[in-house]
């Protein structure tokens, strides 16, 4: 595991209930605003609301798909 303190910045995000079988239909959805809006994004990161940890049931799963948004330069949108 991975501990990493990220700046403040602006992000694109859409929450997933269900499977993450269905994670491929929810960033073609972000990918396609992102170009839309003429938008950079860093690498994506889920925040697990409700995992298997919490329930085994993958229809009441709940996760926050996030993408930070960049600047030109690479740097953090703040």
């Amino acid at each position: 595991m991975t501990h990493r303190v990220l700046p403040r910045c602006h992000v694109v995000t859409a929450t997933l209930h269900g499977p993450n079988e269905r994670m491929g239909t929810v960033t073609t959805q972000i990918g396609a605003y992102l170009v839309e809006h003429g938008l950079e994004a860093g690498p994506m990161m889920n925040i697990y609301r409700v995992s298997p940890a919490q329930n085994p049931d993958p229809e009441t799963w709940v996760t926050d798909v996030v993408f930070p948004l960049v600047q030109s330069d690479g740097m953090p949108a703040t």
